[in-house]
């Protein structure tokens, strides 16, 4: 039977230490924090979604349950502490929130081995459900161009009244000075 020595579980200590800080760090800079259980995903599986997170500035990241909890207590992402159950990994989204969710969606709806459990995203909590609705919403750009869009329709729309009076005055002139011509 192999005995711990009082180095070895200093070093244990230490590593363990650096990565709930290491977790702690990536849990203040993310936009959004997603609680992943990824029960059955092969390697293979692991690789090709953190690969797709990269692509979109995010990153998953497996982490022992208690590790977790000591990085999220007392933390704005406290609320994901209920829902560490079972083989948990974070995924953290640097950049555009949405994005994340929605890849991890995506890959959900594909290896059907991969469950979101719950998240944090732009400060506030979700559900699983909630989740996949967030990941269903269109993305932000184009949803800020159609609202833009809705904005400016009613000031197009006021341009081509006042402008029409104007345009059936020069059309009127324009027949009156070519009836006149022609006389």
């Amino acid at each position: 039977m192999r005995q711990h020595t009082p180095d070895l579980r200093k070093a244990q200590y230490v590593r363990k230490a650096q990565q709930v800080t290491d977790l702690k760090g990536k849990l203040g800079r993310a936009s959004a924090s997603v609680l992943i259980e990824y029960r059955g995903m092969t390697v293979a599986e692991t690789t090709e979604l953190r690969s797709r997170l990269r692509k979109i500035d995010a990153e998953m990241e497996v982490a022992k349950n208690t590790l977790i909890k000591r990085a999220v207590q007392g933390s704005s992402v406290s609320a994901l502490e209920p829902h560490l159950e079972g083989p948990t990994a974070v995924v953290f989204a640097f950049s555009d929130a949405l994005a994340a969710v929605k890849t991890v969606n995506d890959y959900m709806r594909e290896s059907r081995h991969l469950l979101m459990k719950a998240g944090v995203v732009e400060g506030r909590s979700y559900d699983s459900d909630q989740l996949v609705a967030i990941a269903k919403m269109p993305p932000r750009d184009q949803i800020y161009s159609a609202l833009v869009g809705a904005l400016q329709a009613p000031a197009a729309n006021l341009v081509g009244m006042l402008q029409a009076p104007m345009a059936q005055l020069v059309f009127t002139l324009q027949a009156v000075a070519e009836k006149g011509q022609a006389a």
